[in-house]
């Protein structure tokens, strides 16, 4: 069985590139959109406190 890219281990953590599949790869445009990111982490913490998570 080939390593998935980026298997994390215990001696290996990671390495915080965003891979898919086996290869390292880009992630979608809108991952490095600095808006989009905030609206997520808005929306994201909006339904946590309706559900009482936060």
């Amino acid at each position: 069985m080939r390593p998935r890219c980026g298997s994390w281990t215990r001696r290996n953590p990671g390495t915080g590139r965003y891979c898919n599949g086996t290869s390292q790869a880009r992630a979608e445009r809108q991952a490095y959109d600095a808006d989009a990111r905030r609206r997520l982490r808005e929306l994201s913490r909006e339904l946590l406190a309706r559900a009482g998570a936060v």
